[in-house]
């Protein structure tokens, strides 16, 4: 008996010691998770030129993140916290931002999001949520000949927080007179809990909402704004709601 046992426990090992090997060459050529970034004043301003880059979130904390030119995809969210501004822009159609999540602009303090203040500014897309002021203050500024695309809701002005969003104007009011394209797959929020939430829409951009556009809500206040240097589309799928 002890003999056939031992035989039986020797005959196992070569089946064990090849799941090892095995595994040991999988997590060898697994690829590792994207790092992630965080910006502040240590390495601020960053810049991005001409690269292509993968990170699993970033976080500009205190500080600038210039990307002109090359692809950026984050997996998961990008965040504009206390101080921060992220520029997307340049003279390269091709200049690309891809957010696999939620991105936030000004989620505790001051951020600013800049795309396409020269003639091209590339695409943008977030997967899920695009939220612009939630306990601090956030400003979004479309231009150029780009686009946004946001995949679920678009909240200007949520919480506590104030939002503004210009498309075709800088927010120091000077008029662009061309934006890019804007599309929301679900809701566009402007003022919602306690917060102040502004849409200004002028340029050549269109605007298109893929279910509701509601303007102030709770006790929120929103408002929404077109130029009469507007000469795009507004097309909401569903219906506008205004409570002030």
């Amino acid at each position: 008996m002890e003999i056939s046992n031992l035989r039986i426990r020797n005959g196992w090992r070569p089946l064990w010691g090849a799941a090892l090997v095995l595994a040991a060459v999988l997590a060898a050529v697994s690829p590792a998770g994207a790092e992630d970034l965080l910006v502040d004043p240590t390495n601020s301003p960053y810049v991005l030129l001409f690269q292509d880059k993968a990170y699993g979130k970033v976080t500009i904390a205190v500080g600038d993140l210039n990307q002109i030119g090359g692809t950026t995809v984050i997996d998961t969210t990008l965040t504009l916290e206390i101080a921060a501004v992220y520029t997307l822009d340049g003279f390269l159609a091709s200049n690309k931002l891809s957010v696999g999540q939620n991105e936030y602009v000004g989620k505790t303090g001051v951020g600013d999001f800049s795309q396409g203040t020269a003639a091209f500014s590339g695409t943008h897309s977030v997967g899920w949520d695009l939220n612009v002021g939630g306990l601090g203050a956030g400003t979004f500024t479309l231009g150029g000949s780009g686009s946004l695309s946001v995949g679920q809701d678009e909240n200007i002005g949520s919480g506590l927080g104030a939002g503004a969003f210009f498309q075709g104007l800088l927010s120091t009011g000077s008029i662009l007179g061309f934006s890019g394209n804007h599309s929301v797959t679900r809701d566009l929020i402007l003022g919602s809990g306690l917060g102040a939430g502004a849409f200004t829409l002028c340029g050549s951009g269109d605007l298109e909402v893929g279910r509701d556009e509601i303007v102030g809500s709770t006790v929120g206040v929103g408002t929404f704004y077109q130029g009469i240097f507007s000469s795009g589309i507004i097309l909401v799928q569903c219906n506008i709601y205004s409570f002030g």
